[in-house]
């Protein structure tokens, strides 16, 4: 069963990622929405955790940063791969 709670504090880590990643690389919301693509206020609206990034915004941050993608995973979610009904899909694939 989904833990609704986890998945609330997960979906915070990423914008909170968001935000740090984007503040460390000192650019601002604006500069950022403009190397992006993206609209000023979504970018808003995922750093204060309004909207849930899709994948796409979530890899125009990671174009416009130089982070990879794996750095927005939030702990709880990085075991996941290592169960063995993961490893018996992977081997299909």
């Amino acid at each position: 069963m989904l833990n609704t709670s986890q998945l609330s504090n997960d979906v915070k880590y990423v914008s909170d990622r968001c935000r740090e990643f984007r503040k460390s690389a000192n650019v601002s919301q604006f500069e950022l929405s403009e190397i992006t693509g993206m609209s000023y206020s979504t970018i808003s609206r995922i750093e204060n955790d309004q909207r849930i990034p899709d994948l796409e915004q979530l890899f125009r941050y990671c174009y416009a940063l130089g982070i990879p993608i794996t750095a927005f995973l939030p702990p709880s979610i990085q075991h996941l791969g290592a169960s063995e009904k993961t490893q018996s899909l992977r081997s299909k694939y």
